[in-house]
């Protein structure tokens, strides 16, 4: 985010410097808290959660995120057996032996990704069964992770994986917006923030919310 900002405000374009800031982007490995405003607490029963550090005036930018992992809403599986085959294909050794990329993503998906909350908070242990192969277990961990954490895009008809956003809590009244497509995210606050507040976003689209709560769930 701060390197877009300062891209725009040189006096002339800079075509290579916006380049390889975009390639960065579309790596789905780089975020950003801004101004260092928010960190992750426990907050009771929700587990873990965003807490401001510091007063945030209404408007301002919290966090940038890149989509590390994403698909179409509608496909002809389940959206978390679809983002499961994408990612088998990014991690397998021919793929990691012929991109860089691709072995970036490998390495930021088992330091990272692979440790973010499954769905509903679900003990890891859980999900781990002996008669299963390694794969197998590992798949029902992604499948947790994506019904846990994969968000609506904002901008285009995705859902995606925000590593960094995943520890937002959702609220059907956020103090918090999100503006994102499947390359990036950026979350600002929907009304000035006291220090010390958790910070909610909606995992659902605005269209969703203002139907009546039956229709959320």
């Amino acid at each position: 985010y701060s390197a877009r900002e300062r891209l725009k405000a040189l006096p002339t374009p800079n075509k290579k410097l916006e380049a390889e800031l975009e390639e960065l982007i579309a790596l789905g490995i780089h975020s950003e808290i801004i101004d260092d405003a928010i960190e992750v607490n426990d907050v009771g029963d929700m587990g873990r959660g965003y807490v401001t550090k510091k007063a945030i005036p209404e408007g301002s930018p919290i966090l940038f995120d890149t989509g590390f992992l994403s698909v179409p809403v509608d496909g002809n599986k389940a959206m978390h057996e679809r983002m499961w085959d994408k990612l088998a294909k990014r991690l397998s050794g021919e793929a990691r032996r012929r991109s860089a990329k691709a072995d970036a993503q490998a390495d930021f998906f088992y330091s990272t990704v692979k440790e973010l909350p499954l769905k509903g908070n679900m003990d890891r242990s859980i999900l781990h069964c002996k008669s299963m192969s390694d794969e197998e277990n590992e798949q029902m961990v992604v499948f947790s992770i994506c019904e846990g954490c994969a968000l609506f895009c904002t901008e285009e008809p995705q859902m995606a994986i925000f590593p960094k956003a995943s520890f937002f809590n959702h609220s059907c009244a956020p103090n918090a917006l999100m503006k994102s497509d499947r390359s990036s995210l950026l979350v600002t606050a929907a009304r000035d923030l006291s220090a010390g507040e958790e910070v909610f976003i909606s995992y659902l689209p605005l269209s969703l919310l203002e139907r009546p709560k039956s229709d959320r769930r």
